[in-house]
């Protein structure tokens, strides 16, 4: 796999994604913080971040995947699941 596209690369820019969106500082975001419980996000903000995943990667996210962008390492998995058929 390219280090482009390595799970630790994902979520430093999901995080920078996060900071681009409402300005929460990347090393303040834990990799396991639920976006909404532990960092405040509401569900608009949400659905920007999960647009902003969606476009930087080519993603296609659907509505129900959209919903399991709930902390960092939720995000970065799904990146990664739906990058695996287009990486082999």
């Amino acid at each position: 796999m390219s280090d482009a596209l390595n799970l630790e690369v994902i979520k430093t820019r999901i995080k920078e994604i996060v900071f681009a969106t409402c300005g929460l500082e990347p090393e303040d975001i834990a990799d396991d913080a639920n976006f909404i419980k532990d960092l405040g996000l509401d569900s608009l903000t949400m659905m920007e971040i999960g647009v902003d995943i969606d476009q930087e990667y080519d993603l296609d996210l659907q509505d129900e995947e959209m919903k399991l962008l709930h902390d960092v390492n939720a995000s970065a998995a799904l990146v990664m699941e739906k990058l695996s058929p287009a990486i082999a």
